[in-house]
């Protein structure tokens, strides 16, 4: 269990130098100036060196495979909301349900026709003999999540942040209701079970991966720096000829597409599905991620879903009772929540940019910080 811990807090090393400064690494400012594209191998390299360690654990220590696996899952979930979020600056707190379209469409799709005959009698005709290979049916739930969005996009973006917000929220519920009484397409309020699972660790990972660079090579785009810029002072990249309306509905559908795959992730991994855990307890969990590592920067969605993943699965392990030979600690009802809450709380008011603090990570080799000028001779 604490190398779960140690290897999910290895990404504090990484913290702003303000908290825990090292001569081996800088951080870079976007706010400051800084374009990300300096050093712009660290990012995803720092992702790498992450997983690569979660991978680790979850390899050599099987009774952790679970909760790696699970947090790699929420790894592209998070990365998929920073897309939008974190580039835009608009809290949205409908991202929980794009990862339930993707989640259930690839559910639908990879399904054996005799197991829709058996949970989902009632489900369209049309549907009833369409069977793909999980990676298929995972890439028709991102462009399902991606519709939606598109739907959706063009007039939430022309809200307030604030209206936006509220909207995403709508939304959520909107799709909460349907999954909750579409019982020919969802299985209605009951649990939806023979999902193929398909996911492994090394699946989980991958994607993982896949998600980190693919959002990567998009904030560091041209469209992704107009994005950002436009982040900063909307009014300032108006006045120069930013379209900042396109760039924020592009970020959205991005987004969408993203974290549609990590819910189909998801359902290919648990094996069935239930409405209730796209809801607002999920939403506060990976929001919990994307707020504690600081939203803005993409190494902070990856060290805030570390974080919180390892921590989630401490307190799962506490909550039951502790025996530690001469103390014994009691069973504690609803630690989880009461720890990460708490956790929430004291980053927002310690560090209320999150623990990276505005700034993105940069990793150099050891010795260049210290590296003088050479003396000039005349």
């Amino acid at each position: 269990m604490c190398w779960f811990i140690c290897s999910s807090s290895a990404s504090l090393c990484f913290v702003p130098k303000a908290c825990f400064p090292t001569k081996s690494m800088a951080l870079e400012k976007p706010d400051q100036g800084e374009d990300v594209m300096n050093h712009k191998l660290s990012i995803p390299f720092f992702g790498l060196l992450m997983i690569a360690a979660a991978f680790a654990v979850g390899q050599t220590m099987e009774d952790l495979r679970l909760p790696v696996t699970i947090g790699l899952i929420y790894l592209t979930v998070v990365v998929g909301m920073h897309a939008f979020i974190g580039m835009t600056g608009i809290m949205s707190f409908g991202h929980v349900g794009f990862m339930a379209i993707g989640a259930y469409t690839s559910a639908i799709l990879s399904m054996s026709p005799n197991r829709k005959m058996i949970f989902l009698a009632n489900l369209p005709e049309v549907l009833k003999d369409i069977t793909l290979p999980s990676y298929a049916a995972a890439l028709v739930g991102g462009c399902a999540a991606l519709a939606v969005a598109a739907f959706t996009g063009r007039t939430f973006m022309r809200l307030s942040k604030l209206n936006v917000s509220i909207a995403t929220l709508l939304v959520l519920m909107i799709i909460q209701s349907v999954l909750r009484n579409s019982d020919g397409v969802t299985g209605a309020s009951g649990l939806l079970p023979g999902v193929v699972r398909s996911v492994t660790l090394g699946t989980s990972a991958v994607t993982a991966v896949l998600a980190i660079l693919a959002v990567w090579a998009f904030q560091t785009s041209r469209v992704g720096f107009k994005i950002r810029s436009a982040r900063q002072d909307p009014l300032a990249a108006a006045a120069v000829g930013l379209d900042v309306e396109k760039g924020q509905r592009i970020a959205y559908y991005f987004s969408a597409f993203i974290v549609g795959i990590g819910g189909a992730q998801y359902a290919h991994f648990v094996g069935s599905l239930s409405p209730n855990f796209f809801y607002f307890s999920t939403t506060g969990i990976l929001l919990g991620m994307l707020v504690i590592g600081g939203i803005g920067t993409l190494s902070g969605a990856i060290v805030g879903t570390f974080l919180v993943t390892a921590i989630l699965e401490l307190l799962r392990r506490i909550e039951p009772g502790l025996d530690l030979g001469l103390v014994h600690l009691p069973s504690v009802a609803g630690l989880r929540e009461f720890g990460l809450s708490f956790l929430f709380l004291l980053i927002l008011i310690r560090w209320p940019r999150g623990l990276m603090n505005g700034s993105e990570v940069n990793i150099k080799p050891i010795g260049v910080l210290e590296k003088k000028a050479e003396p000039k001779h005349a």
